[in-house]
């Protein structure tokens, strides 16, 4: 396709010896332009574009003229160019954008090209201002013209196929429409034939109301942009939308806020954060500010952190629909459907607004419903379709802030308190089955089973082994703390939920050595336990809470519970309770260095247990003995307990309690600074793993030599024995090994003068202990302060 436009220009450009990358250097343009210009595909470019080409080639004005009136378009019906108003404040989504701009405009058929581009993304996202800034910005390209139309897909009242080619069909000058929406798009087709137009879609419903409204052919390209993806739609560019960054964010609100927010950086950054980097929350939040010089930043922040006024915040400026009505729109298009799933997901988005946290279980929310599994998914899917949930992974949902403030609202005026009380009562119950399912589970089933009710694993029996089990529960483990947090407030039922939960929390805690959740959950309960009602609870609360306790290095405070737990064993008159609870009472009691007591302790329990016959028992107090003596100076007396407990230990026949005994006397005498001890008894532990196969007690055993060898400036060697710990620690997924390794292995680095490698095992270390509440983050911070 050829024009004189087209013709003039390459005549000029060949004139003054220019390639078309040289003239389109020179004049500011693409390539793609100045190609598109000459082939006459585009015909009709804007004036300040043939300024530039003119300037480019030195054009005397007698030829700029003819160039100008070459381009000029021949007397006909006007070229429609309906694209809303740009926003004067358009900020970041610059990456989104060239992509966006690229398809575009590039040629269809070719790499990158397309004639359909579908945007994505929840309400309030920016979906329709990054179209048409994109349109506004390629509208060049698009020489017939720029139609708009807006299909009202989740408002009340969305625009049907055929009201859509009518509105269409009479911008371009046809007003006989059919009444069929079948010949009115064969008629639509037909006259965009040839047309080099853009054609935006805005909000549309579903891939049937945008169907109708495809052109046919390539020449006219397509932007659709919608709350759902719409994966239907045949050969179309999908860009899905995602939230702004916090740098994107922080100036948006600026801008909009007529940089009030320049004052109070820390405030802006906490608006965005509750504004959940939403641009709609955004844009109103600067408008809320900018129209109130005597509101502050900070202040404005403190109304959105309230739950109660944050909503009446952002729907409380002129800019149309307020975060309310715009997400709200939504959840009523989904109620008023005939469809089973959208009604079912419908009722679903406000009742799972009530869980804890800002993601959830599918198991939790179909506890939460009350209905099977499989029906919850795939209403929950519905909802990820309709971008007003994310599924982050494998049956498991994350619902935006202030999606959640809506449906929670929405929860509020549709259920009752007795509703809520009971949503409350289905999700601790299908967390307590989970936890008791894993004592179940338990081969060597702990002391619980003399307080366990087999119903309250009735909600998971579906899962068949712990491994499920121990998956489940540490995924949802923080939500788990804050549910229970909130029934620890709330009514009888639910305390006595808690106390359930924090007792069968023991084996999922210890397994995955969440020392701090397992201490919460055990701290709320042991104000609910009431001793005299129900002791054996008691004493079970008490014992967990300390040993947690003592895990995190409260030692005192660890050992003020045990001794409460060794009190209410002897009340029980359970011997072996009472001597489990002895034997760490001393440990303890030894690790805060209050030694005569701990001594007392650790000879109580080993007399308690060779009374019963237990041998662990016997094993650990005279270990704990043997700890104190070396403590105390009494080098000898400390050998002769730590080899009484492995001759008691042997006796067990039980090799992997030999080898954690030989680990933890080998401490004590690092400690003490007998290393060759140290040394002996690490390698004795480490025969006792490497023919059990265990490579996690290897890297254990590994770990410890290094500090050793650290400790004696053999760092070399201290290094190698590290490196082998991590790499068996990284292979059995050993998280709280590995994190150890890093943390020692760092300070081999430093001191072998490689600064950098440690501090980057350093703040591997900090992140693992960071996430697990572990105290020896303060020993990761302090190290990296002082490199």
């Amino acid at each position: 396709m050829s024009t004189r436009l087209g013709g003039l220009l390459r005549a000029h450009r060949g004139a003054v010896g220019l390639s078309r990358e040289a003239l389109a250097e020179r004049a500011g343009l693409s390539v793609e332009a100045i190609r598109a210009l000459e082939n006459g595909r585009r015909r009709y470019p804007r004036a300040s574009t043939i300024e530039h080409l003119a300037g480019a080639l030195g054009l005397p004005e007698a030829e700029q003229d003819e160039l100008a009136q070459a381009a000029q378009r021949p007397a006909g019906p006007a070229v429609p160019r309906q694209l809303p108003a740009d926003l004067a404040d358009f900020v970041g989504r610059q990456q989104a954008l060239d992509e966006l701009v690229d398809a575009l405009t590039a040629v269809p058929g070719h790499p990158g090209g397309a004639v359909l581009v579908a945007i994505a993304g929840m309400g309030g996202i920016g979906k329709t201002s990054l179209a048409v800034r994109a349109a506004q910005q390629t509208a060049d390209e698009f020489p017939d013209g720029q139609l708009y139309v807006d299909l009202r897909g989740h408002g009340g009242d969305p625009v049907s196929a055929l009201d859509a080619l009518g509105r269409i069909l009479r911008t371009l000058g046809v007003h006989d429409v059919p009444d069929e929406v079948a010949a009115a798009s064969a008629r639509y087709r037909s006259l965009l034939a040839g047309r080099r137009m853009l054609l935006v879609l805005d909000n549309a419903a579903s891939t049937n109301q945008v169907g109708p409204l495809l052109p046919g052919t390539a020449e006219t390209v397509t932007l659709v942009t919608s709350r759902r993806r719409l994966s239907a739609l045949d050969g179309a560019k999908h860009l899905p939308l995602d939230l702004l960054s916090e740098a994107e964010g922080l100036e948006l609100l600026a801008s909009v806020a007529e940089h009030r927010t320049e004052q109070d950086p820390a405030g802006a950054a906490e608006v965005v954060r509750l504004c959940g980097r939403l641009p709609l929350a955004l844009r109103i939040a600067g408008t809320y500010l900018a129209d109130r010089p005597g509101l502050s930043v900070r202040q404005l922040a403190e109304a959105l952190a309230d739950e109660q006024s944050k909503l009446g915040v952002l729907s409380s400026t002129g800019l149309g629909d307020g975060v309310r009505s715009s997400l709200g729109v939504s959840i009523e298009a989904l109620a008023a459907s005939t469809r089973k799933v959208d009604q079912t997901a419908a009722r679903a988005l406000p009742l799972v607004s009530l869980l804890p946290g800002d993601d959830f279980s599918l198991r939790v929310a179909a506890a939460a419903l009350e209905l099977p599994l499989f029906e919850v998914e795939t209403a929950l899917e519905h909802l990820v379709d309709v971008n007003l949930l994310e599924t982050p992974a494998l049956r498991r949902y994350r619902i935006h802030d202030l999606i959640r403030a809506v449906g929670h609202d929405l929860a509020l005026s549709t259920t009752t308190e007795e509703d809520r009380v009971a949503l409350r009562l289905r999700v601790l119950d299908q967390y307590a089955a989970m936890l008791w399912r894993a004592d179940e589970l338990d081969p060597q089933s702990p002391v619980r089973v003399t307080w366990h009710d087999p119903a309250w694993a009735a909600g998971a029996l579906d899962l068949p082994d712990l491994g499920s089990v121990f998956e489940e529960f540490d995924a949802d483990r923080g939500n788990l703390v804050l549910a229970t947090q909130a029934a620890a407030a709330g009514s009888s039922a639910e305390q006595g939920r808690v106390v359930r939960i924090a007792v069968g929390s023991s084996l999922a805690c210890r397994h995955h050595r969440r020392w701090l959740e397992w201490k919460q959950l055990n701290q709320l309960a042991v104000g609910l336990v009431d001793e005299r009602s129900d002791p054996m609870a008691a004493f079970m609360i008490h014992f967990d809470l300390g040993l947690a306790q003592a895990e995190l290095g409260d030692f005192a405070g660890g050992a003020d519970h045990l001794a409460v737990a060794r009190r209410l064993a002897a009340e029980l008159g359970d011997d072996e309770y009472e001597a489990k609870s002895l034997m760490n009472l001393a440990h303890m009691l030894e690790q805060a260095d209050r030694l005569d007591e701990g001594r007392v302790a650790a000879r109580e329990s080993m007399a308690q247990a060779i009374r019963i016959g237990n041998e662990n028992l016997e094993a650990y107090s005279r270990l704990v003995l043997g700890q104190i003596a070396g403590k105390e100076g009494e080098s000898e007396a400390q050998r002769a307990a730590f080899e009484a407990a492995v001759e008691v230990v042997r006796r067990t026949d039980r090799p992997v309690r030999v080898a954690a005994l030989q680990l933890t006397i080998a401490e004590a005498y690092r400690t003490t600074g007998r290393y060759d001890d140290a040394v002996d008894a690490l390698r004795q532990a480490e025969v006792i793993h490497r023919a059990l196969g265990s490579d996690g007690g290897v890297a254990e055993v590994l770990d410890h030599l290094g500090a050793v060898w650290f400790e004696l400036g053999r760092y070399e060697q201290a290094l190698g024995s590290q490196q082998d710990a991590l790499k068996l620690a990284l292979e059995v997924e050993a998280q709280d090994r590995e994190a150890s390794v890093r943390l020692r292995m760092g300070q081999t680095l430093a001191a072998l003068g490689r600064v950098d490698e440690a501090r980057a095992e350093w703040q591997a270390a900090l992140r693992f202990y960071d996430s697990h509440g572990n105290p020896r983050s303060e020993q990761a911070r302090k190290l990296l302060a002082g490199q």
